[in-house]
């Protein structure tokens, strides 16, 4: 695969608003998932998971803060 070739060291997740064409909707935060070259798949689907479930409170609260300002 193109990590263990050394073609890639990370990959990433973004959350973006919601609109009609599919993934299409303003960029509202990302966050890049460091790939080791030790992870085992599970390890990099495990990764990627704990950003899927952060990113999208986080981006919640970035906004709501920037509305209170």
């Amino acid at each position: 695969n193109a990590a263990r070739r050394g073609e890639i060291d990370h990959t990433g997740i973004m959350v973006h608003e919601v609109i009609e064409e599919v993934d299409a909707g303003p960029v509202l935060g990302t966050a890049t998932v460091p790939i080791d070259d030790e992870m085992s798949l599970a390890d990099l689907e495990a990764a990627i998971h704990r950003a899927e479930h952060r990113l999208p409170g986080e981006v919640v609260a970035e906004r709501w803060l920037s509305l209170r300002r």
